[in-house]
């Protein structure tokens, strides 16, 4: 009885450790900015989105525009989609023709992986186009064609907050002392 009572709290703990974790971008501010032809090289403003700019991560398409209406894009907690929405090809021959989004307020965990989901459909896009570091993302389209109807969907993880690490080690404790106790009384 008793440990049967010990193993649901050790299976409560590993749930609550996977609900607690912070939220990576929901809720969160970005920096928005394209560059062309380089990183760090503000591509002109057109359309309605200026270049850079700020977002709040929220339900619903943050950058309606993300340069002279080739695609939206909405972010999620975990997830960045562009829907394009007309037809053409990114410029070619530079080094740098893309997105860059920031940590502006230093409160999003350290960004640990940015992995191409399999639901997108943007030809020629691969990881080599994907550079990230502890909280900036940025994504290069150079020379990529692109049409109506294509989507890049991006999978963004990050390093676990302390509190989450805790309850996980708190839980896998709970457990090695639950089995070792159960070894006890086989034993004795």
């Amino acid at each position: 009885m008793r440990l049967t009572i010990k193993l649901k709290i050790v299976a409560t703990t590993f749930l609550l450790s996977g609900a607690v974790h912070a939220a990576v971008l929901e809720g969160q501010t970005l920096g928005y900015d394209y560059n062309y032809p380089t990183v760090g090289v503000h591509y002109p403003a057109t359309g309605t989105t200026p270049y850079p700019s700020s977002v709040l991560v929220r339900t619903g398409v943050e950058i309606p525009n993300i340069v002279d209406n080739i695609a939206s894009l909405d972010i999620s907690d975990t997830n960045l989609l562009l829907n394009f929405g007309s037809n053409g090809n990114f410029g070619g021959n530079v080094p740098f023709n893309g997105f860059v989004l920031t940590d502006v307020n230093g409160t999003i965990p350290d960004f640990n992986s940015v992995t191409i989901n399999d639901s997108s459909t943007l030809a020629g896009f691969d990881s080599s186009r994907i550079f990230f570091d502890a909280n900036t993302i940025r994504i290069n389209f150079v020379g990529l064609p692109f049409g109506t109807g294509n989507i890049l969907s991006l999978d963004v993880a990050a390093v676990p907050e302390p509190a989450t690490v805790a309850l996980l080690c708190l839980g896998l404790f709970g457990f090695a002392a639950s089995r070792r106790r159960l070894a006890r009384s086989k034993n004795g």
